[in-house]
């Protein structure tokens, strides 16, 4: 899945919308960030299709930090 991501995040930087944060969450708060994040793909998958669409890829992953967030919100890092 990785491979396919690589290989196709080829296009101008300027098409491109990078996000990264590190945030400190309880098992609920988990469960319902991997919810909330699964209804909006989902939402936007069953949409009608607009004649005017491209192809957009998009990947997300969530995995257990390494390292304790920083700042008073639970942000350690964000990159746009």
């Amino acid at each position: 899945m990785i491979e396919a991501f690589v290989a196709e995040f080829v296009t101008p930087i300027e098409q491109r919308t990078l996000s990264r944060i590190t945030m400190s969450l309880s098992p609920q708060e988990i469960d319902e960030f991997r919810d909330r994040m699964g209804d909006l793909v989902d939402e936007f998958r069953q949409r009608p299709r607009h004649p005017d669409a491209r192809p957009w890829g998009v990947f997300i992953a969530i995995h257990p930090g390494r390292r304790t967030p920083t700042s008073a919100d639970g942000a350690a890092d964000a990159d746009r």
